[in-house]
């Protein structure tokens, strides 16, 4: 079973430091790690960042749609 959320997000630098803060604060109080919100390590892509949080895929989508931010995956959605 996954036990890690992964999920990409394309926004203004400072649009990424708000979602982030929100991300972490959420995570926070609900005791769950944030692995990393971070640029892509492969490829620099402007304004594309990767997450990873340790929670169940379902915990992870819960918590985003509590802070109306819409799952995005980068990788899934260039193959299309």
């Amino acid at each position: 079973m996954k036990t890690t959320f992964y999920f990409t997000q394309y926004l203004t630098e400072s649009e990424h430091g708000i979602v982030e803060m929100y991300i972490r604060q959420e995570c926070a109080a609900r005791n769950i790690e944030v692995l990393y919100y971070r640029p892509f390590k492969t490829g620099h892509i402007p304004c594309q960042r990767e997450c990873k949080i340790d929670c169940l895929p379902k915990v992870g989508r819960e918590i985003l749609k509590e802070l109306d931010i819409q799952e995005q995956n980068f990788w899934v959605d260039s193959q299309k």
